[in-house]
């Protein structure tokens, strides 16, 4: 009996080890997206679309948040809230997120995003400025800057900045964390006045 007992107690070590490593797997950021319900539109059919980061801190987690995120791979996956069957869209890097999601957004107001010159089409240019998420205490704080910018003929015709904040109790683990940073995304693509854009520009 005593073996056996020995036995069991071992097999329970294996499996709390192995959930143990499960759970340390790295993993993606997942940054939930969802385009506006009126999202407008404007005349022009497309654009070259380029995002660039000039962020001056790159790391985007506090030290605080870090250690809530430490099995974190450095790359994001795009959740479409929009269409929940889509699979998530991978970004190995903050620009591509943003990019994806800009793309979606102007998508759904009828434009095309195209490879090209600036010949071809207008230029909408984002810049980011800040994507941070801190934890204080037991206060997740996150922000957003980014400046976008519409150019033709290789000059700047029109300019916009967006910048957001949040915050939202913790409860437990990451969970409300990377859903304040899903919230904040959304409500600063969303913010970015793409017709009012256009309309400084004369398009």
């Amino acid at each position: 009996m005593k073996h056996i007992s020995a036995v069991a107690r071992l097999f329970t070590c294996l499996c709390v080890v192995a959930v143990v490593v499960a759970c340390a797997k790295p993993y993606r950021l997942n940054v939930a997206y969802q385009t506006p319900q009126a999202p407008g539109e404007v005349s022009v059919g497309s654009v070259v679309l380029t995002v660039t980061d000039k962020r001056g801190n790159m790391d985007i987690f506090s030290e605080s948040a870090r250690k809530e995120f430490d099995q974190w791979d450095g790359t994001f996956a795009l959740v479409q809230k929009d269409t929940p069957d889509a699979k998530p869209v991978v970004a190995n890097d903050l620009a591509a997120l943003f990019e994806n999601a800009l793309e979606k957004r102007l998508n759904a107001m009828g434009i095309d995003v195209v490879e090209g010159t600036i010949d071809d089409a207008p230029l909408f240019s984002v810049s980011l400025l800040s994507f941070r998420l801190n934890l204080d205490k037991r206060t997740w704080k996150s922000d957003i800057t980014f400046a976008a910018s519409l150019t033709r003929d290789q000059q700047n015709i029109a300019s916009e900045k967006v910048s957001a904040q949040a915050e939202r109790t913790k409860v437990m683990g990451k969970g409300a964390g990377e859903q304040l940073i899903g919230e904040l995304f959304t409500e600063s693509i969303n913010q970015l006045n793409i017709e009012k854009l256009f309309e400084k520009a004369g398009m």
